[in-house]
């Protein structure tokens, strides 16, 4: 894959088993690329992603991605998905509505660089969470309801809160909006 620069739209639609290698290059995985797909792939990197579409992983199965390339994860990328990390690569990223909901996380790493969480982005979500998102500006409506995430800390940059953003979040025992200080 290491000429390849672009995964059309449901190339690996309902593929079991497959390993993928030298994805560095890739800069465009489009819509439902990957959907319903099970990744045999340790780590997948995706160093030069500028663009995914939307459902890209949905479904999928893998164990993890590091330095994801792009600033914009848009709506239902990851959703029901099972994977154990995700590496955030860019600065001022923007989570989806539904990106990950229903998903099974293991580990978000480079948090801080979350900028936006879309509607409904981590609904259900059945792992427990612990987020630093000290980048953090805004959270939309049911942004984390059903999950069961526990702990976000560096909230200081917050600005807007939306509506039943931790609905239903039983776990959720700690919420810190300290001021982020320089």
């Amino acid at each position: 894959m290491r000429n390849i620069s672009s995964i059309g739209s449901y190339t690996f639609l309902n593929h079991t088993g497959i390993s993928l290698y030298n994805t560095y290059n890739i800069t465009t995985i489009n819509a439902h690329a990957f959907d319903n797909a099970i990744i045999l792939n340790n780590t997948l990197s995706f160093n030069s992603l500028t663009t995914i579409g939307q459902y890209a992983f949905y479904n999928a199965q893998f164990n993890s991605i590091i330095h994801l390339g792009t600033a914009t994860l848009p709506e239902h990328c990851f959703e029901n998905a099972i994977f154990t990390n995700i590496t955030f690569n860019s600065n001022n990223v923007a989570i989806g509505n539904y990106c990950f909901k229903g998903a099974t996380i293991g580990h978000l790493t480079e948090e801080s660089n979350i900028t936006t969480i879309g509607n409904n982005a981590f609904e259900n979500v059945d792992t427990t969470m612990y987020l630093h998102l000290s980048g953090l500006t805004s959270l939309g409506n049911n942004a984390f309801k059903g999950s069961n995430i526990s702990t976000i800390t560096s909230l200081g940059s917050i600005t807007a809160i939306g509506e039943y953003t931790f609905n239903n979040c039983v776990n959720l025992t700690n919420l810190d909006f300290i001021p982020n200080t320089v």
